[in-house]
């Protein structure tokens, strides 16, 4: 998840009322959904949150695409 949709590409509006809830229970709506691009690599399906303060992933979608995630 991103607040910043400048990030996604190929972004798509997202059907009205589908949210989030945060870990202090705030609602959050998704707006958009397109793929996170950079020069390193394509993560799809990054939903566009922007009341988030922080982009936030989770280590199973990136492992899903067989990237590798090291914690140090």
């Amino acid at each position: 998840m991103t607040s910043d949709q400048s990030q996604l590409v190929a972004s798509k509006s997202v059907a009205n009322g589908v949210s989030i809830e945060t870990t202090d229970g705030t609602s959050c709506c998704i707006t958009h959904q397109g793929s996170l691009c950079t020069s390193n690599f394509t993560m799809p399906d990054v939903l566009f949150v922007p009341q988030l303060s922080m982009s936030l992933s989770w280590v199973g979608q990136i492992a899903d695409h067989n990237f590798f995630v090291g914690f140090d």
